[in-house]
């Protein structure tokens, strides 16, 4: 006997789907592409690299300028120095030998206007290598041909250098306390004394303490210094501390 089932039997039939041939719509990726991170990287390194040659190329530039323009102000303040050292010298000589007082008295003129001369030059160097801008406020109303008592700070070896720059032919040439001992130094000992730069003795308090008749010693050998100054426009500088 045949046998009969309740579920009718149906035939599955598979169906599929595409897409005409001749679309133009593509079927959505679902993954993305990505670089791979060693070519971001070097691209990336590639460029800081060459934005830091370009920095480094430029600051060396600027530091062979900087070196560059060093070396030409030193070589030309040391030309000048030499170039007027020679007659300063030779003046000296002959104010050391001549023993005539209104000889020496014009000797030193010449003197003074051979150091103006150096400073004035150095001057021009300094402010030609564009490293400071000078600036001198209030020195319309000094007068050269007069008397001065300069005081001033001493913080670094450029101060000179700077009252020198300020002050030079404004007022006569600057003149400092020098100590006793320097003038036996070879040249400049003999400059320093032609330029009538007032030489000092100082005595330290061990030395007074025992010696005692030696105290206001320097004090005296100091205004003897300055004695001649009477007859020439002087301008003595002293630093106060």
């Amino acid at each position: 006997m045949p046998s009969i089932s309740s579920r009718p039997s149906v035939r599955r039939r598979r169906t599929s789907i595409s897409e005409p041939s001749g679309s133009s719509r593509s079927r959505p990726k679902l993954s993305s592409v990505r670089a791979p991170s060693s070519v971001r990287d070097t691209s990336n390194s590639a460029s800081i690299s060459a934005s830091s040659s370009s920095r480094y190329s430029g600051l060396r530039v600027r530091s062979f300028a900087r070196q560059a323009r060093g070396v030409a102000t030193f070589g030309v303040l040391t030309v000048n120095t030499v170039f007027w050292f020679v007659p300063v010298m030779l003046l000296a000589l002959l104010k050391l030998i001549l023993p005539f007082t209104a000889v020496r008295r014009v000797l030193t003129r010449w003197l003074m206007w051979c150091a103006e001369n150096w400073i004035a030059v150095n001057a021009l160097t300094l402010r030609g290598s564009g490293s400071r801008n000078w600036r001198a406020d209030g020195v319309d109303a000094l007068d050269r041909h007069g008397w001065y008592f300069v005081l001033a700070n001493h913080q670094t070896w450029v101060d000179i250098v700077v009252l020198q720059v300020a002050l030079n032919r404004r007022i006569p040439l600057l003149k400092f306390f020098i100590k006793q001992q320097l003038i036996w130094f070879p040249l400049l000992g003999l400059g320093f004394w032609a330029l009538d730069m007032p030489f000092m003795k100082r005595y330290s308090t061990s030395y007074l303490a025992r010696h005692p008749e030696k105290k206001g010693a320097d004090l005296e050998a100091t205004r003897k210094a300055c004695e001649k100054f009477r007859h020439t426009p002087t301008s003595v500088i002293n630093f106060v501390e």
